[in-house]
């Protein structure tokens, strides 16, 4: 090759466009049984560059993730960028930058409730290097020419580190550089379904797919009957996730004024106990990170442990650890009719929503789960039970509650 042809190689470059192919998971056949999932998350499952090492750099990966989506009743961009900066827990003396780490299995978005309009989502794949071995080359280079004039020698290092920079930059070979990138709607004014993009880079020639799959995590390729990881290529596996519940309810705020308000109860504090309640209600009714279900289920849940727990107290007051139904029942019927009578409510529209509070309230006198506060486990169990999406809004039983608790 002369150097003109060197030259226009160099001066043009065709444009290298990636593939990105959605592929099924494995793991995501859901039942029809199962309640409708109200939130969604995006996950790096995995992130590959097919070359370790490019001239003097050594290069990992980096993923950048850039996710738009209603929140709050506003437009709202979550970005987090998957790289060793990660690595907060390494000791002072071990520079996380100069790590060769696979991330596997890292959350980048969510979870967060689908709140209508579309979902999108911008992902860039990155080669950044951890170590640049040109300084050793050269030092290797120094001890070669010792026996050379030094002030050439030091003027000969100097110029090859230029044109290795110089190199590097025409060869678009700097410490960070771009692979690919894609925005994308991953959700088209619906909840983003299920399962995994992998977005793809050939360093030569076109992107083959053929044969693509997810196993355990990884991407890798059927061929025949044979089954391996790709190394051919670079991408960056990401999983799109469905769910109907959270994990962390009981690290919320609503969370702890619900606790709070338990322990007046304990303390033959009714009137102040219920006020917490409320407030604990308000607060689930406004928080951007619970979908309409979830309100719903906890603020039924919470109410019922309050009364439950008063029914308990009471029954230890008098020393008698039987409870009756109608003092189980009672309470509950009571707050329903004066909620009825307060906002002119529909009987049907009350009737739902307050009987699952009375189931609720029996259940938990029943297993004596009143006597401790409610924890992510018992939570997540009892959200895990079926019940039916109610006729009513959140709204209207925020409000049937506030009235209700009027003489409490």
């Amino acid at each position: 090759m002369g150097l003109r042809e060197l030259a226009e190689r160099l001066a043009h470059r065709p444009a290298q466009w990636h593939t990105t192919v959605p592929l099924p998971d494995p793991d995501a056949a859901a039942s029809q049984e199962d309640p409708a999932p109200g939130y969604f998350q995006v996950r790096l499952t995995d992130m590959l560059l097919c070359d370790a090492r490019i001239w003097n750099l050594e290069v990992a990966p980096a993923t950048f993730f850039l996710a738009d989506f209603n929140y709050g009743g506003q437009p709202v961009r979550r970005p987090f960028f998957v790289s060793n900066q990660l690595l907060t827990m390494m000791p002072a003396q071990v520079d996380p930058g100069k790590l060769r780490v696979r991330f596997r299995d890292t959350l980048a978005v969510g979870p967060t409730p689908y709140a209508g309009g579309d979902v999108g989502l911008f992902v860039g794949l990155f080669q950044c290097a951890i170590e640049d071995h040109r300084k050793a080359l050269f030092s290797v280079f120094e001890t070669m020419l010792g026996g050379v004039d030094p002030g050439l020698l030091s003027q000969q290092v100097k110029l090859a580190d230029k044109l290795s920079e110089e190199v590097f930059r025409c060869l678009a070979g700097d410490q960070v550089e771009c692979m690919l990138a894609e925005r994308r709607v991953i959700g088209q004014q619906s909840l983003p379904p299920r399962g995994y993009l992998a977005y793809l880079h050939a360093r030569k020639g076109p992107v083959e797919t053929n044969g693509l799959m997810v196993v355990d995590g990884t991407l890798q390729r059927k061929t025949g009957a044979r089954v391996a990881p790709v190394t051919d290529l670079d991408y960056c596996l990401v999983r799109v996730e469905q769910q109907t519940l959270r994990n962390d309810y009981s690290t919320m705020a609503f969370h702890r004024t619900y606790a709070h308000a338990r322990e007046k109860m304990r303390e033959a504090q009714a009137a102040e106990a219920q006020a917490l309640l409320l407030e604990c209600v308000r607060q689930i009714e406004a928080s951007p990170d619970l979908s309409e279900y979830n309100k719903f289920q906890l603020i039924e849940m919470y109410q019922a442990d309050l009364f439950a727990t008063r029914a308990l107290r009471t029954a230890r007051g008098t020393g008698d650890g039987a409870i009756k139904r109608s003092e189980t029942v009672s309470p509950v019927r009571q707050m329903q009719a004066r909620a009825a009578r307060a906002d002119d409510y529909d009987d049907d529209l009350l009737a739902e929503p307050f009987d699952q509070i009375a189931r609720l309230t029996t259940q938990f006198i029943g297993a004596k789960s009143a006597s401790r506060p409610l924890d992510e486990a018992a939570i997540a169990a009892q959200l895990q039970q079926p019940r039916a999406r109610p006729d009513s809004s959140v709204h209207v039983l925020v409000r049937a509650l506030a009235a209700g608790s009027i003489a409490v």
